[in-house]
């Protein structure tokens, strides 16, 4: 309420209140107590109730300021008076280290500055900033409080942290009231700031014409100059202010007075546009073709701004056309570079040269065209100028207009005559620059002005080639379309499209492939566009060109384009290429394939399916390891084994290599084909084979064998001892068990009375070739085809045929048999060592061992004879078997020991066969489950 009562007015309510007890020291929201508020409406009768009841007088509110500021700030000269008189601090500081008398010359309140004063309050304080009350005074314009101070002994001088006086201040504003007060009372005219730019430099380039005046004439210097060199009079120039400069010159001011970089007034003039000061400046005398240090002259300035009418004002009066700064550009040739056409057509009204030269020989019309200024173009050639003037590089005014690609200068030239011919000192010329920077509009003008498309720049290459090497298309099928030849080399051999496919420049490949282009076009080296889309690693090109019918076994200094890849590291393309040449041999394969399928048709009853058994490779996938690598479920060595899946399928893959005539002669094929037909329970289904080349060996081919994938074989279940948990722990653990290694033989001599029946004999019976399913039942799998591997049979050594299998499960009577062959009864033999070998869990020949360490593992893959396994074959060809260790196994019925013996007699015909080891196996211990 008492803040209300005081906003108000009322002082009997103030009274009442106080008298009640009201809180006379209650701050508002801003801090604001009631005599704050009393002071702010101004009502002297509410500050002195306020003042009688005891109110602190330096109570401050937000940004500390009492009430004697808020009495000041509002203009109320008795509040402040009273206020004063109640002891207030007369100096006191807000938040901005400001005073009241501050906050009095801010407003404009002269009478509270005089109350202040009065009172004896600081004339010279200074608030943040460094400013001071008369300073404050003069940056509002308030002369009244300027008047104030003054007579209250304030400094006239006394200047701000930029050196900025009263009177500098005042005439920066256009204050002349000021101005004058400060004058009469002695202030410094000649003071400046820290540029050293005086009161009459400020007034003029403000174009304060009351203050400049005042300021002459107090009798300051005319012709003042600040650090720069600059007078009054070019800073009323440089603003166009004619009154002052007018009135400068009408002081005496100095017209050819120049700053430091010798710019005169007029040429300051010339160089803003102000036409009005530049005429007056002429009147007065100025010359017209003074210069700077630079050379430049007044029209140099006025023609490279583009003003017309200052140029019109020194043409006027004879200013020359042709004076030219120091790199030869004259009016003339600037106003072209600069694009000012308006002021071009009046320097060559005037009689400018239009075929002046800069000091690289460059014309007004070669700048313009440049810079691609046609409206420049037009007037230069309406004035006749030269079209076929060469600069120092040789380029004609077309050649920079090409350069600029801007159509619209080559067709004006064009059609004034210009050589579309004229060629550079490199011997580019005009159409061929169009066409490397790839602007349709320059091209299409100059084959419709006649340009030669097959002319050359010095290293060969046509426009064609440019366009092709810098991927613009449309100028290359605009030229392909003229007639230009897509055939013509550069230097080097390399034809336009060769350079395309070098820069990955797809369209305009595909153009010159659409117009005929060869394909298999050589450079110099022998490299093809497929050698340079190999070597760049473009593989869309790559393809393109594939697609194309480049040829993918072209030869060259680097090699083929597949070698090209390889040796980059492009390994998309290698893969891209490796399957062109798979397809390649595929098809070959194929047919060799379909005349083998005929072959085995014709040998087979009637009823015999034929069976399609070539994969494409690109169906296959190999699954990997956390590494990446392939997954490998067996290695031997020439072959490995993968796992993988086929159409979705969980699939072995069985990789291995062979001779290329293998493939081609249909042996292989028809191996397939009967491992396909052996569809038997306990023989491993084979469902076809994919075919790729082995890159380092063109002779070879690498072979995938794809089958069904199991679980082990038996020597993972005999020997095996990773891991204790899943399917296979379980499966070796049930191979404990004799009754389970019994019905293995079983069905290992099931499957081999099944094959043996096809014709078919299997030629490498071991451990590590009988798999086993989740069930353990046993399958057989790598019925031999290693025979295929030896491209030649006279290649091979005595050994090398004699002694195919593994050592410990040969037959020895083919071991040294020229030209041996795998027969049933060799399986047979096979079957009896692999026989002892599961009933005793023992390697054959093994003396002492446990079966544990020497050859349990997948290593018995054929090998080269020699060690243990030379050795070994040794010892059966001299009547060695086995050690007679079955007695000793409980349970081996005496009939089964004999069969499994009479398996190793030495003469063939002895041995029993695949369906008489059934019988007296089904005798002994009884036929299979379901069988």
């Amino acid at each position: 309420p008492l803040h209300v009562a005081c906003a108000s007015c009322h002082e009997a309510c103030v009274l009442v209140l106080l008298l009640a007890g009201a809180d006379k020291e209650a701050a508002s929201e801003t801090g604001a107590t009631p005599l704050h508020v009393a002071c702010d409406a101004g009502h002297e009768a509410c500050v002195l109730v306020m003042l009688g009841a005891g109110a602190n007088v330096e109570a401050t509110s937000t940004g500390a300021i009492t009430p004697l500021h808020i009495a000041c700030q509002k203009g109320h000269a008795e509040c402040a008076r009273a206020l004063l008189e109640a002891g207030a601090h007369r100096d006191a500081r807000d938040r901005l280290q400001s005073t009241p008398l501050h906050t009095a010359c801010t407003n404009g309140h002269a009478e509270c500055a005089r109350v202040l004063l009065e009172a004896g309050a600081n004339k010279e304080a200074v608030m943040r900033h460094g400013v001071t009350p008369l300073l404050l005074a003069c940056m509002h314009d308030h002369e009244a409080c300027v008047s104030v101070l003054l007579e209250a002994g304030a400094r006239a001088d006394t200047a701000a942290p930029n050196e900025a006086t009263p009177l500098w201040i005042a005439c920066h504003n256009g204050y002349v009231g000021c101005a004058r007060v400060l004058l009469a009372a002695g202030a410094n005219n000649e003071a400046v700031n820290v540029a050293g730019i005086t009161s009459l430099h400020v007034a003029c380039l403000g174009g304060h014409v009351a203050c400049a005046q005042v300021l002459l004439e107090a009798g300051v210097k005319v012709d003042a100059r600040d650090e720069n060199g600059a007078t009054p009079l070019i800073f009323a120039c440089l603003r166009g202010h004619e009154a002052c400069a007018q009135m400068l010159l009408d002081f005496g001011a100095n017209e050819e007075a120049c700053q430091n970089d010798g710019a005169t007034p007029l040429y300051v003039a010339c160089s803003s546009g102000h036409a009005a000061c530049a005429r007056a400046l002429l009147d007065a005398g100025a010359s017209k073709d003074a210069r700077m240090k630079s050379k430049n002259t007044p029209l140099y300035t006025a023609s490279g701004h583009g003003h017309e009418e200052c140029v019109r004002a020194l043409l006027d009066v004879g200013a020359n056309t042709e004076a030219a700064d120091e790199d030869g550009f004259t009016p003339l040739l600037l106003a072209c570079a600069q694009n000012h056409s308006a002021c071009a057509r009046l320097l060559l009204e005037a009689g400018a040269n239009k075929d002046a030269r800069t000091k690289t020989l460059m014309t007004p019309l070669g700048v313009a065209c440049k810079e691609g200024h046609v409206e420049c173009v037009h007037a230069l050639l309406e004035a006749g100028a030269d079209t076929g003037a060469t600069e120092e590089h040789g380029g004609t005014p077309l050649f920079n207009a090409c350069e600029q690609s801007d159509a619209a200068c080559v067709r004006a030239l064009l059609a004034a005559g210009a050589n579309v011919e004229a060629a550079s000192r490199k011997g580019t010329k005009p159409l061929y620059l169009a066409s490397w920077l790839g602007n349709v509009e320059c091209v299409h003008a100059l084959l419709e002005a006649g340009a030669h498309k097959e002319s050359v720049n010095g290293i060969g290459e046509t426009p064609l080639f440019a366009a092709c090497s810098k991927g613009h298309t449309p100028c290359a099928r605009l030229l392909l379309a003229a007639g230009a030849n897509k055939e013509t080399p550069n230097m080097n051999g390399e034809t336009p499209l060769y350079t395309a496919i070098w820069n990955n420049n797809a369209a305009c490949a595909q153009a010159l492939m659409e117009a005929g282009a060869n394909v298999e076009a050589a450079n110099r080296s022998g490299a093809t566009p497929l050698h340079a889309a190999c070597s760049q690693g473009h593989e869309a090109l790559v393809q393109a060109l594939l697609d194309a019918g480049a040829s993918y076994t072209s030869d060259s200094m680097l090699g083929t384009p597949l070698a090209v890849a390889r040796a980059k590291g492009h390994a998309r393309i290698v893969t891209l290429l490796q399957n062109v040449e798979a397809r390649s041999l595929a098809d070959a394969a194929a047919a060799a394939a379909a005349a083998a399928a005929a072959t085995v048709t014709a040998a087979a009853p009637p009823a015999a399916p034929v069976i399609a058994c070539v994969l494409n490779f690109e169906e296959l996938a190999f699954e990997r390891d956390a590494y990446g690598h392939e997954q490998k479920e067996g290695d031997g060595a020439s072959s490995a084994v993968c796992a993988g899946r086929w159409k979705g399928e969980h699939v072995a893959i069985k990789k291995l290599t062979l001779p290329a005539d293998a493939i081609v002669t249909g042996d292989f094929w028809r191996t397939v084909q009967r491992h396909m037909q052996a569809n038997h329970e306990h023989v491993v289904q084979v469902y076809g084979a994919a075919l790729r080349p082995v890159l380092r060996d063109m002779g070879e081919v690498e072979c995938y064998l794809v089958m069904d994938r199991l679980l082990a074989n038996v020597n993972c279940a005999l020997y095996g001892t990773a891991g204790t948990e899943g399917a296979v722990p379980r499966l070796r653990a049930s191979f404990r068990a004799l009754p389970q290694r019994m019905r293995l033989l079983q069905e290992v001599a099931c499957g081999l009375r099944f094959l043996h029946a096809q014709g078919i004999v299997h030629g490498n019976l071991k451990p590590s070739n009988v798999m086993l399913d989740a069930e353990g039942r046993a399958k057989l799998t790598d019925i031999d085809v290693r025979a295929l591997r030896t491209r030649d049979a006279t290649e091979a050594s005595e050994v090398d045929v004699g002694a195919r299998g593994s050592p410990a499960y040969a037959d020895p009577a083919r071991a040294f048999e020229e030209r041996a062959s795998a027969t049933p009864a060799s399986d047979m033999y096979a079957w009896g060592v692999l026989a002892w070998e599961v009933l005793t869990a023992r390697k054959p020949y093994d003396e002492g061992g446990d079966g544990c360490e020497t050859g349990s593992t997948d290593s018995d893959e054929f090998t080269p004879l020699g060690g243990a396994s030379l050795g070994m074959l040794r010892l059966t060809i001299d009547g060695e078997r086995p050690h007679d260790l079955l007695a000793r196994v409980h349970g081996v019925p005496r009939a089964l020991r004999d069969l499994i013996q009479r398996c190793w007699s030495e003469e063939p015909g002895a041995r029993p066969s695949a369906a008489e080891a059934v019988a007296v196996w089904e005798a002994s211990v009884g036929p299979l489950a379901g069988a």
